[in-house]
């Protein structure tokens, strides 16, 4: 059973654009190869790396999000390791977060708010009644 999977990318600044979409249609091919599926890439952007990595202080960060078998992991990370140009990358497994908006939060907190109050006029009731 596939799982969905994040692949973070820092690439050399040095490379041109024709030279970065190469490096990710290797990574692209090697994905299907591997009979995954493709669900998202994000545009190269040149960020300001967090600390120096292979005598860089910048690089090209791009995000691909895609499916895959997970025995099949091990053998597109050394592929991914092995490209020319990657100067850093993590594979790891997406984890979808499901953030709820205030109105849902608002009305979650108004139906909890309700069902207590109900709750305690039928003990209120309830014990009347005993009486």
């Amino acid at each position: 059973m596939k799982k969905n999977y994040e692949l973070n990318l820092f690439l050399n600044p040095s490379l041109t654009e024709d030279e970065i979409n190469k490096i990710l249609e290797k990574i692209k091919n090697y994905i299907l190869e591997g009979k995954g599926e493709i669900l998202e890439i994000t545009n190269p952007d040149k960020r300001k790396l967090p600390y120096k990595m292979k005598k860089n202080r910048e690089g090209y960060y791009v995000l691909i999000r895609f499916s895959y078998e997970p025995e099949s992991v091990a053998n597109l990370r050394d592929k991914v390791k092995l490209s020319e140009g990657v100067i850093r990358f993590v594979i790891s497994v997406a984890v979808e977060i499901k953030t709820a908006t205030k109105n849902e939060e608002r009305e979650e907190a108004v139906e909890k708010t309700v069902a207590q109050e109900e709750k305690i006029e039928n003990e209120e009731n309830t014990n009347l009644n005993d009486m």
